[in-house]
């Protein structure tokens, strides 16, 4: 004849609420994480990074050069691979040097600080910052 189970030993059988618990709150942030993973997705429409270059901080001696410090801010939904910046250094409306720096990524609704090296004594001057091109990730 078949032992009949009491009512101690089913209860030991079942599941504890506490794991119910952590098994609902994983598959909220499971979902959660669907959830924005597709709106992300969605959003993004292909278009242009909106990037804004400037100074940020003063000029800096790097040896026999000079540091212009610059933060680069994605103002869009658009990611921007490879992004290169240029600043040049302008004298009585003329350009007396250049130079560029890459950014290897600018996430959408970020933004990065990088520096720019002259040979000239920007003070002297003044620089332009700008972003010449992109790559899409």
């Amino acid at each position: 004849m078949a032992r009949q189970q009491t009512s101690k030993e089913m209860k030991s059988d079942a599941t504890p609420l506490w794991e119910w618990a952590i098994a609902g709150v994983g598959a909220v942030l499971v979902a959660g994480v669907i959830v924005y993973m597709t709106v992300s997705a969605l959003m993004s429409n292909g278009s242009a990074p909106v990037v804004f270059v400037e100074a940020h901080g003063p000029v800096e001696r790097s040896g026999d050069l000079y540091v212009v410090r610059f933060e680069a801010r994605n103002e869009s939904s658009a990611t921007a691979a490879g992004l290169r910046i240029r600043g040049e250094l302008l004298r009585d409306g003329s350009v007396v040097e250049a130079s560029e720096a890459v950014l290897d990524f600018l996430p959408r609704w970020s933004k990065r600080r990088g520096g720019l090296f002259f040979r000239r004594n920007p003070t002297d001057g003044r620089v332009e910052l700008f972003a010449t091109g992109y790559q899409d990730p």
